[in-house]
């Protein structure tokens, strides 16, 4: 039985009782090993009372909780002070999860985030070939990386093959993410989804695209708003799922490039303002079609499994990993080159116009949607680990 240490960034606890996509990732993965139990599970977590009581539910994980107490934040102090003068690569949370796992034995230790440079000091303990780095996002080696961890892996083909590219010493290998699908595989009556569209001012028969996600430059909000506008179909609504901040008026100077240029359009394009998260499936229910607009390499965006899983067609710019994981029967991939307003805006009323197809490829979306599930991660995530394994022997 594989002995792995999962080691979490140490912004957001596990169980994640307070979201975060790598801390879903990682309590899906302790909710399939509570059912499997097919490895011997190690989390490291940054503490949280609830996450703590929450972790008592599992039973086949061992959970190592950091609590951020006084020595915490001395020894931070100390770390930023030398890393500014000697140019070290010290970190006060991987320092004090070494010194909780170093007398345990593991045959990997794999890294899902944080300073990763730091890490280097794993390997007082442990041996290189143990390390790996879980990329979430698209990064680059360096000669630390290339020093500490043996192996990575990519959450898309893209993020893996661009990493690559930088390093001669470290292999790589991709494992596509995995969700529970069920928090977005359920019914929504149609008296439910009308009662969301009359609650946001839109109408029975409007064409509805969805952006849910932050509201940062980078994601494409005000390029999609402009597309919206472009279309010049005032039954064509968007309704953006974000931040309350641009509702609050403590918005920052790109939320206020929003309001700008949604004023004249405040009935055309909607903001909800937070949305719980257990609650967002109804929205993906009650709308035509979900756009991811991001003008940066987006990993692997989890917004693609979710809209599938929710048998809705995805209009997407074409953005690091997000291709894998759509299904081009199902879904439209624009370019985000200096015309992607207008792209965006063809995209949309390419969809506009087929109507009446929408529910067809929604269904294939669906079926396409449901190999990425938290089972079939965990697995694979064994796989992945029992080849590294057998190519060291090998």
């Amino acid at each position: 039985m594989l002995k792995i240490c999962l080691i979490t960034p140490n912004l957001l606890p596990v169980p994640s009782v307070n979201g975060g996509a790598i801390e879903n990732l990682v309590t899906n993965v302790v909710r399939e090993q509570e059912k499997e139990g097919r490895i011997d599970l190690t989390v490291v977590s940054i503490y949280s009372k609830k996450a703590f009581e929450e972790s008592k539910r599992y039973s086949k994980t061992k959970f190592i909780y950091i609590k951020k107490n006084l020595f915490y934040i001395f020894l931070g102090c100390i770390y930023n002070i030398s890393n500014r003068l000697f140019k070290t690569n010290l970190n006060t949370y991987n320092h004090i999860v070494l010194r909780k796992i170093k007398n345990m034995n593991f045959d990997y230790i794999i890294a899902e985030g944080g300073h990763y440079e730091s890490f280097n000091e794993f390997l007082k303990y442990f041996s290189r070939d143990k390390m790996i780095l879980h990329l979430h996002h698209q990064g680059k080696s360096n000669v630390f990386i290339d020093k500490t961890f043996s192996k990575l892996i990519g959450v898309s083909k893209f993020v893996t093959d661009d990493f690559a590219k930088s390093t001669k010493v470290i292999e790589t290998k991709y494992l596509n993410n995995g969700i529970d699908l069920s928090k977005f595989d359920k019914y929504v009556s149609d008296s439910e989804k009308l009662k969301i569209r009359e609650k946001c001012g839109i109408k029975k028969d409007d064409f509805l695209v969805l952006y849910c996600g932050r509201l940062t430059k980078v994601k494409g909000v005000l390029e999609l708003i402009k597309a919206v506008k472009a279309t010049k179909k005032k039954d064509i609504k968007l309704l953006i799922l974000g931040s309350n901040n641009f509702l609050d008026g403590k918005g920052d100077e790109y939320t206020e490039k929003l309001k700008e240029e949604v004023k004249g359009y405040e009935s055309q394009i909607i903001f909800t303002g937070y949305v719980n998260n257990w609650d967002v499936y109804k929205y993906y229910a009650c709308t035509n079609i979900v756009c991811l607009p991001s003008l940066w390499e987006d990993a692997a965006p989890l917004a693609c499994i979710e809209t599938m899983i929710s048998k809705k067609v995805m209009l997407a710019t074409r953005t690091g990993g997000a291709p894998e994981y759509l299904n081009k029967d199902s879904s439209l991939v624009v370019e985000k080159d200096r015309n992607v307003v207008n792209n965006l805006k063809k995209g949309i009323l390419t969809l506009y116009n087929e109507k009446d197809k929408l529910d067809e490829m929604g269904k294939k979306a669906y079926e396409h949607a449901k190999k990425f599930n938290s089972k079939n991660y965990y697995f694979d995530l064994i796989r992945l680990l029992e080849d590294f394994k057998e190519e060291k022997h090998g």
